[in-house]
């Protein structure tokens, strides 16, 4: 509405209260009268400028109105000094644009409906004679629709389609692609017309609805361009379609016993064909399903039979484009081959079969294989505890996807969610709240939340237990579109109620999340942080039980059950035929030691064990965790019956050293509730509260900095709180703290302060004018 009324605060209010699309009728001849004292030949040029939605070349508007070079010379010149059109500049040409969108629509609607079409129809026969020149396809498609020219709009579209695909445009493609599927029925002969089959354009659009963010629609694009295949083409077809709707269920991350069978059939399908593209495809994609299900075994003789069908295949039969596509086959077969070499324990074999794939994938130029290249590289390094280097890959991946347009689809969202996990490993967190606020708000939220999920990692450590709250509400609403969601939400689920002193609660939540987490994967290796933090709980439980005198055998039974599931996971999960990675044994070093807390066991050393794993690969907040649980040991062990002074005393320093190391790492991060923790024990102990250092520079927390943002970008209290996942009165609390640490008195004033410090970055003059 904003964009249509030109900021002209009376069309805006006139809208308003009509309360329809449509522009109101007495709005439309207000906007007319303006037009009363111009000249026909004025008049003509308008009616033609109407026809564009946004501007009209020169060119195209002085062969369309038909009019002599003097009548188009003054019916613009009057147009312009009426202050109905403004000249304009785009793609070095010359062209007109009308001063407010809702004048052109008034003009465009007084158009009688034969002459409209007329106009439309002369249109469309200039665009369609300038061939293939950028951009011409979409505004043809357009123009011929209303000129009701239906098979000169298919052709159109369907160009208009693969144009904005170049372009990276998948969710221009698909608003052409579903205009052409909408025309397909009523176009005689529409395969002739549109140079491509229905199920082809299914499997299209299916393709660019995941990568422009809406994996639901999809899926069903995909199953629909099945379901055509079946009814009017071949094998091949068939095959083709099933290979490519497994791929989109993949993409979504659920759904892997649908995309098995689909790749299964496809085998079947094309039996008894030559070697080619297809089939090497088929084998390639069933191999990485079959690993993506946890099925390794069966996977490597696929992805080996996708090699052998490549090797038979007669390239001088092929042409360019199948070339290609069985060189992204290859790769692809390369990467699954890759996966199982890291298993079997080659990392040195995997590295050069990854090296071969990305060869093979740059000849290829397959996007989608090219990502999976850097995500397999960046998954083995973070297996085995290479931070720094897995980020690196993981960034470099997610900059990839962005340039693509595949941010929001398969590993392009996948990349930005293991970016925020890694970071908040590696202790920046302020770079995990960029990039889980930095999420376009047009891609549902059935595609971000798995990435607010991965955030609120941070939300929870640093005490925003309200948001996360909130958070886990919202995405407990719809059954979870991505594998790692369950495993994020239950992991901030049960350490927020243990923050909030439920224990009961926060074991509930861990065998809630353990259970779906299995349902999808029965083997995944995220249940080992579940089964730890469940094991937490029950500790809880059975301390508080023990100091009021009550049985604990329930808790230390429930405590003990979870670490036989997580040792169980460890010894079935992925990677098979080697160790886990040190995350892994990280967190079921701390299963062992909860259980043993559960017990009553104040066995400092179980705690080193967890200490040095997860502050040996970079986790400092973690190991801080077990700092926390080591030192209350050390000084359960210090005032034990037996424990001489000398030893007694080196327990209390080990102690303190402890919590002197753990109160540094939370001032650092800003992990207000570990904080208070260490303060606590410390107290309790006899000790006073660690110092952690010098105070972070910035006066803010890392969500009040997102809100001045939002309030920056001119958003209202609820807007932000829908792109933050809090409430509006969680908004009005911080922006009332952001306004007092500056000193202001306004939102505008605090913008306009916090621009001056440097604390936000410059903003256009327009943007801050929004928020006044």
């Amino acid at each position: 509405m904003a964009d249509r009324s030109g900021g002209n605060a009376f069309f805006a209010e006139e809208m308003v209260a009509a309360g329809r699309a449509e522009l109101p009728e007495a709005l439309a001849d207000v906007l007319l009268t303006r037009l009363d004292q111009l000249s026909d030949q004025a008049r003509v040029v308008l009616q033609v400028a109407s026809l564009a939605e946004r501007r009209i070349p020169h060119d195209l508007l002085r062969d369309a109105a038909e009019l002599s070079a003097d009548e188009l010379a003054a019916g613009l010149r009057e147009a312009v000094s009426h202050h109905v059109l403004v000249p304009v500049r785009t793609d070095d040409q010359d062209a007109y644009a009308f001063r407010h969108a809702l004048l052109r629509e008034a003009v465009h609607d007084d158009l009688l409906p034969g002459e409209r079409v007329r106009r439309h129809a002369r249109l469309a026969e200039l665009l369609a004679a300038r061939g293939d020149e950028p951009g011409t396809a979409a505004d043809l498609a357009r123009h011929a629709v209303a000129a009701h020219d239906l098979p000169r709009a298919l052709a159109a579209s369907v160009l208009a389609a693969r144009e904005a695909q170049r372009r990276h445009g998948p969710a221009e493609a698909l608003v052409h692609i579903e205009r052409a599927l909408e025309l397909w029925p009523a176009v005689p002969d529409p395969v002739r017309v549109a140079g491509v089959a229905e199920s082809v354009l299914l499997r299209d659009a299916a393709w660019v609805a995941g990568a422009a963010g809406d994996p639901e629609r999809a899926t069903a694009l995909g199953a629909l361009a099945v379901r055509v295949a079946d009814e009017r083409e071949g094998p091949s077809a068939r095959a083709d379609t099933r290979i490519r709707y497994a791929m989109r269920l993949l993409d979504r991350g659920t759904g892997v016993e649908e995309a098995i069978g689909a790749t299964e059939t496809a085998i079947g399908l094309l039996a008894g064909t030559p070697p080619g593209p297809d089939l090497a495809w088929a084998h390639a994609v069933l191999a990485r399903t079959l690993v993506n299900a946890d099925r390794p075994e069966p996977a490597w003789p696929h992805a080996r039979t996708a090699l052998e069908v490549v090797g038979g295949t007669d390239r001088a039969a092929l042409t360019g484009p199948e070339r290609r596509d069985l060189l992204a086959a290859h790769a692809d077969a390369l990467i699954t081959l890759a996966f199982c070499a890291q298993v079997e324990g080659d990392p040195a074999g995997a590295r050069e079969l990854l090296a071969q794939a990305a060869e093979l994938a740059a000849a290829a130029g397959s996007r989608t294989v090219e990502l999976r290249t850097v995500w397999t590289r960046g998954v083995s390094l973070l297996e085995e505890g290479l931070l720094d280097a897995a980020a690196a890959e993981f960034d470099d991946g997610s900059r990839r996807a962005a340039g693509y347009g595949l941010s929001w689809v398969g590993y392009g969202l996948d990349f930005q969610v293991v970016q925020a996990r890694v970071e908040f490993q590696r202790g920046g967190w302020d770079a995990v709240t960029r990039i889980t606020h930095g999420i376009d708000p047009t891609v549902p939220v059935q595609v971000t939340g798995v990435l607010a999920a991965a955030g609120a990692l941070v939300t929870v450590a640093r005490g925003e237990l309200d948001d996360a709250e909130r958070l886990l509400e919202l995405l407990a609403a719809e059954p979870p579109p991505h594998d790692q969601i369950p495993m994020l939400l239950g992991m901030v689920g049960v350490e927020a109620a243990c923050l909030r002193d439920d224990p009961g609660l926060a074991a509930r939540r861990a065998r809630a999340a353990i259970d779906e987490v299995a349902r999808e994967l029965p083997s995944h290796l995220g249940q080992i942080a579940l089964c730890a933090l469940g094991a937490g709980a029950q500790a809880d439980l059975a301390v508080a039980a023990r100091a009021e005198g009550k049985p604990d055998s329930t808790f230390r039974e429930a405590a003990a059950e979870l670490l036989t599931l997580a040792e169980q996971v460890t010894g079935t999960g992925l990677p098979r035929g080697t160790t886990i990675g040190p995350e892994g044994r990280a967190w079921l070093g701390r299963a062992r030691a909860e259980v043993g807390r559960a017990a009553g066991s104040s066995d400092p050393a179980a705690w080193t064990a967890v200490v040095d794993t997860f502050a040996g690969y970079g986790d400092d907040y973690r190991a801080a965790q077990a700092r926390l649980r080591r030192a209350a040991a050390l000084l359960d062990r210090a005032v034990g019956a037996g424990r001489g002074p000398a030893a007694g005393a080196a327990d209390r320093r080990a102690a303190a050293e402890d919590l002197a190391v753990a109160a540094g790492t939370a001032q650092r991060l800003g992990a207000a509730p570990l904080a208070s923790a260490v303060a606590e024990l410390a107290g309790r102990a006899g000790e006073g509260v660690p110092s952690g250092g010098p105070a972070r520079p910035s006066p803010f927390t890392p969500r009040e900095h997102a809100v001045l943002e939002q309030v920056a970008h001119g958003l209202t209290n609820r807007a932000i709180g829908e792109r933050l996942f809090i409430s509006e009165k969680t908004v009005s609390v911080h922006l009332s703290r952001v306004m007092a640490k500056l000193g202001a008195s306004g939102r505008t004033e605090a913008v306009s302060l916090a621009h001056a410090r440097g604390l936000i970055g410059r903003l256009p003059d327009q943007v801050t004018r929004a928020t006044e």
